[in-house]
């Protein structure tokens, strides 16, 4: 081959592969779009198919919700019903002497015992878990009562703060504390 046949020949062979190259990205270019909206379709049937869960799920919560609602009421009027009214004077008179030794805070926490385990009040006052709690209750406010007394039982253990100790050794023998 000549010098002229093999730039032909060489120019021939460029031009095919740039046309084959040019057709190559026109097709991976077609193949893109078709598999992006098939992408995007298949995108929006699954977010549609997730809305339309999501929407039956919300109607359903509804409805119980509703559902409960209606119920309620009847079961707290029930509750109500079935607690009985101390109406007999001697009754009255039982309770109060009963609950005169306690704190609101005591008497809170005997109404919630005996709720719970659905009992008067005056049997809730002899359960384990009301002496025990009233008692460590009253302990503990007993504590906090000699605390606050300028002259009341302190630990012995208790350690003083190092900045009054220094305080105190810089006051004149007269006047520290003893």
């Amino acid at each position: 081959m000549t010098e002229e046949e093999q730039k032909i020949a060489d120019a021939e062979a460029l031009a095919a592969k740039e046309l084959a190259e040019k057709e190559a990205k026109e097709q991976d270019a077609k193949n893109a779009d078709g598999s992006e909206e098939k992408t995007l379709e298949q995108k929006n049937k699954e977010l549609y198919a997730r809305t339309k869960k999501a929407e039956d799920e919300a109607k359903k919560l509804k409805e119980d919700m509703k559902k409960l609602l209606e119920v309620q009421p009847n079961e707290e009027t029930k509750d109500i019903k079935d607690e009985p009214k101390v109406q007999d004077p001697l009754e009255i008179v039982k309770l109060a002497t009963a609950l005169k030794d306690y704190s609101e805070e005591q008497l809170e926490y005997i109404k919630l015992i005996a709720k719970a385990k659905n009992v008067p009040i005056l049997e809730a006052i002899g359960l384990d878990e009301v002496i025990t709690y009233v008692s460590a209750k009253r302990e503990k406010d007993k504590q906090d009562n000699l605390s606050q007394i300028p002259g009341g039982k302190y630990k012995k253990d208790e350690k003083k703060h190092p900045i009054v100790d220094k305080f105190n050794e810089s006051l004149s023998p007269r006047f520290r504390p003893k």
